[in-house]
């Protein structure tokens, strides 16, 4: 009876706590948990058998009436959570694959409307060029016409003159030969001022204009006329003569004699040297006698002048060549009428030729004289401007007569 009323005692507060561990953990404890009997109890070993068939029923009951709790719930939904993080993941990793794959893309569409832009203001600077320079050229085109009708309306007053020049006088060719004479004679006076061969073409373009037998024609002989008076009257040097006299010169010069220092002649002795024989003249023949010594011992030489040192051949050869120099400066003086120049070439030459050559010698004096005399020439440019028959023979030429009314201007 006591044992008995023992395991019931067991049993409750161990089915106590099983509820208790039920309701705490929501766990079913095992069988071989409850089995398993403490080891301060070894009293009770006995008593564990029946308490073991009580909790296997209890356990019994209980599994029959509340099913033991799953972990595939808490595992589907770690899966679910790791599948939708993962798919998030994905999905931002995508976005962002895409955002960068856009601006990319953008950047490049940029970078394209850049170059269309570019191409467009190329294209639009090289159409503005091409405007500017076709309107330019619409420009030049308008000139080019002016400058045509221009050009033709000449054309057609040339033509209109050839036209009444072919219905002239055959005779006409005489006055062109006439005018072409006057021209010449003209460049004869101003370039190389050769009045004789002026006054020549003139008087053979009279002869020309008096062929021609047109009394019209009168003024032009008149003017004519007085062209040829008026060359004669000037004052013609024979330029070929003096220049011919200038190379006469230049050719002496290497014959010229230079100064020398000469040894002075003896001072002359007196004719009154001869001694006496009166002995009462002592002192005179003394006097004599002491004066023939010293003449032959002692000579003393009086000069007035300077005394011009000899010259090197070097500085002789230098001088020749100075002086021909200055006379050929003075040859082109003459031929280009230059009065000035001329005058002072020859000044220099003659400078020269009194200072270092010899004036006893009569090549030297001639030489001298003929500078003298080419300096007493005074050459003076000629003044004459213009002939008076030029513009009548251009406006015969030109218009076949020469009335006023077709006078070209001058």
């Amino acid at each position: 009876m006591e044992k008995s009323n023992k395991e019931p005692k067991i049993a409750a507060p161990v089915a106590e706590s099983k509820a208790q561990t039920i309701s705490a953990d929501t766990k079913v404890p095992t069988a071989d948990h409850a089995a398993k009997p403490s080891a301060a109890e070894p009293g009770v070993k006995n008593a564990a058998k029946p308490i073991k068939k009580a909790d296997s029923n209890m356990n019994k009951a209980v599994s029959s009436n509340s099913q033991p709790i799953s972990k595939w719930p808490i595992r589907l939904g770690f899966s679910l959570c790791f599948i939708i993080a993962s798919t998030a993941l994905g999905a931002s990793y995508w976005l962002y694959t895409q955002s960068v794959l856009l601006k990319s893309e953008l950047a490049s569409k940029q970078l394209q409307t850049q170059q269309i832009n570019g191409t467009v203001n190329t294209s639009l600077s090289y159409a503005k060029a091409k405007i500017e320079s076709l309107e330019k050229q619409q420009q030049n085109n308008a000139n080019s016409y002016q400058e045509l009708t221009a050009t033709k309306s000449t054309i057609e007053q040339l033509q209109t003159q050839v036209n009444a020049l072919a219905q002239r006088s055959p005779n006409h060719w005489m006055a062109s030969e006439a005018n072409y004479l006057v021209r010449m004679a003209s460049r004869k006076i101003w370039l190389e001022s050769d009045l004789l061969t002026a006054v020549q073409l003139l008087e053979s373009a009279d002869e020309r204009i008096a062929a021609m037998q047109n009394p019209a024609l009168l003024p032009i002989r008149k003017a004519l006329s007085q062209d040829i008076a008026e060359l004669k009257s000037i004052k013609q040097l024979d330029i070929s003569s003096h220049i011919l006299a200038l190379d006469n010169l230049i050719a002496k010069l290497d014959s010229l004699p230079l100064n020398a220092n000469k040894t002075l002649a003896p001072t002359p002795v007196s004719t009154d040297a001869q001694l006496s024989s009166d002995v009462s003249d002592w002192q005179a023949n003394l006097s004599k006698s002491w004066q023939a010594f010293s003449s032959s011992l002692v000579t003393i030489r009086k000069r007035t002048t300077d005394l011009e040192p000899l010259l090197s051949p070097e500085q002789q050869w230098y001088l020749t060549e100075n002086i021909k120099n200055r006379l050929l400066q003075a040859q082109s003086a003459l031929q280009h009428k230059d009065n000035q120049h001329f005058q002072q070439s020859l000044a220099m030459a003659k400078q020269w030729l009194s200072q270092y050559f010899d004036l006893h010698q009569s090549n030297t004096l001639e030489t001298i004289e003929t500078i003298n005399k080419l300096a007493e020439i005074k050459l003076t440019p000629i003044a004459h401007k213009q002939l008076i028959a030029t513009p009548l023979l251009e406006q015969l030429v030109t218009f076949g007569d020469i009335s006023t009314s077709g006078e070209p201007t001058l």
